[in-house]
């Protein structure tokens, strides 16, 4: 205050001075914040640009890597077929047809090889070649002790006439790695992931009568909530006074239950069976029915049932129907199951993380047509939800599924795993005991080659996994 007192007494020509310069001083402020503000926006671009080149670099060293694993496993090589072999090959499936074909002028089996030869000269020829290159082409594998993964491709065959033929093969091929050391392998837990609740016997025989709860019809008895109501249906566009056909629906009223009639359950609630009624509802234009998008409508009801849960008591009768005598039978059962039942789940939280730490513990190419097929596997399998949905997430499961299968596979060879006659023998026993049928049947219907190799797969399966959760050691971690 004192220094503006000052400034009062000096002269105006100071006055305007000084103003000038506050003006000067504020619009260099102005300049100064814009020129930050530019820098600002520009660091900011520069970071996203930044963030954006490497998402961008990293999503190629990826893709780079995903096709260096692809040429990995990929071997090409040459065959040469000598035409001696292909004239050879001529003759044989010549000789074949000529004993067997009918033609003009010739007795059935009597037709000359020769004859064909030069009548049927470019389908022999053809024939001969797919079946000769392909037995030269399995001969290389073999004699390479190649493990393909799925049909070789031959390309630029080069025959000419009289000439030997060569051509171009490529395969794709198994990856080849060392199975790491399990016993040297530690997979670690969190304490928390290992909590289970403590057993609650009121909550348990409480979950076990809502399982039998069921729906009962009800007399003169006001609706209220998760009561589950039918009624007959009309709707009337007031626009166009149309009427629609009476229909019979149904609604269980829910609170964050939706119902294409928009909120039908504070119309339902208080109503009784037999009560007919109407009320108007105006719809949105996007609305989901097209036929009352944007119109106002009525509602005509008439409610013809009216039902409520009924939850069983733990009577005699239920009892029964559980297939228990008593109920301290039902009880030592029910604390049984949920001990199995809790195990599984430790065992099952315990066992994901050995996979993982095993997964992890080795890295190797994985043939693409292997990926393929599981992404088409998963694709059909009723389970799968959502997960098709995302790609890159499907792609994932669909790699560390194989590579589990390839590591599972090396798995058998190292520790000779197999299911002899006995442990099959075992299996059919333990399923007669578990699904009450005698052996015989299960035997019998185990006799068919596929279904009997595709046993000995879990028998095999469950043994592996035996060896996974003996080796690979749990430590638990806070």
């Amino acid at each position: 205050m004192e220094k503006e007192e000052k400034e009062k007494t000096k002269k105006k020509v100071v006055v305007a001075k000084d103003e000038v310069k506050k003006k000067t001083v504020a619009k260099k402020k102005v300049v100064a914040k814009k020129d930050d503000s530019k820098k600002t926006v520009k660091k900011t671009s520069a970071k996203k640009e930044t963030k954006k080149e490497v998402k961008t670099e990293n999503a190629e060293n990826k893709k780079v890597k995903e096709d260096k694993n692809i040429d990995a496993l990929k071997k090409t090589f040459t065959i040469t077929v000598p035409n001696s072999e292909i004239e050879k090959s001529v003759n044989e499936i010549a000789e074949k047809y000529s004993s067997d074909m009918k033609m003009s002028g010739f007795r059935k089996g009597k037709v000359p090889a020769e004859l064909l030869k030069t009548r049927y000269k470019g389908a022999l020829n053809e024939e001969a070649l797919n079946k000769i290159v392909e037995e030269y082409v399995f001969k290389k594998i073999e004699a390479d002790k190649m493990r393909i993964v799925s049909q070789p491709a031959i390309d630029n065959i080069d025959h000419k006439e009289g000439k030997d033929l060569t051509a171009e093969v490529t395969v794709e091929i198994f990856p080849e790695f060392d199975l790491p050391e399990l016993e040297k392998i530690e997979a670690e837990v969190s304490v928390k992931d290992l909590k289970i609740d403590a057993y609650d016997e009121k909550k348990q025989i409480e979950l076990i009568l809502n399982s039998r709860k069921r729906a009962v019809s009800v007399k003169d008895k006001a609706i209220k909530d998760e009561d589950i109501v039918g009624f007959n249906l009309q709707t009337k566009i007031l626009k166009t006074k149309r009427m629609t056909p009476r229909v019979e629906e149904s609604v269980e009223i829910l609170k964050d239950r939706e119902f294409y009639i928009k909120d039908i359950n504070k119309e339902l609630l208080g109503k009784k069976e037999g009560d007919e009624f109407s009320f108007e509802r105006e719809y949105p234009k996007d609305y989901s029915k097209k036929k009352w998008a944007g119109e106002k409508v009525e509602h005509l009801l008439k409610i013809i049932r009216v039902q409520e849960y009924f939850t069983p008591t733990l009577d005699k009768k239920t009892l029964e129907e559980l297939g228990f005598k008593t109920e301290d039978a039902l009880k030592k059962k029910l604390k049984e199951e949920f001990e199995t039942h809790s195990k599984n789940q430790l065992d099952e939280v315990k066992n994901n993380k050995r996979i993982e730490k095993l997964l992890a513990s080795v890295e190797f190419p994985i043939p693409e047509s292997l990926i393929l097929k599981e992404i088409e596997r998963i694709e059909k399998d009723p389970q799968a939800g959502s997960l098709i949905f995302d790609k890159e997430l499907l792609r994932k499961k669909a790699e560390e599924s194989v590579r589990f299968s390839l590591i599972h596979f090396e798995i058998q060879k190292k520790y000779e795993v197999d299911a002899n006659a006995d442990d099959v023998e075992a299996e059919y026993k333990k399923m007669s005991e578990q699904f009450g049928m005698p052996v015989k049947e299960i035997r019998k219907y185990y006799s068919a080659k596929e279904q009997k190799e595709s046993l000995k797969d879990r028998i095999k399966g469950e043994k592996i996994s035996e060896i996974i959760k003996e080796k690979i050691k749990i430590k638990e971690i806070k």
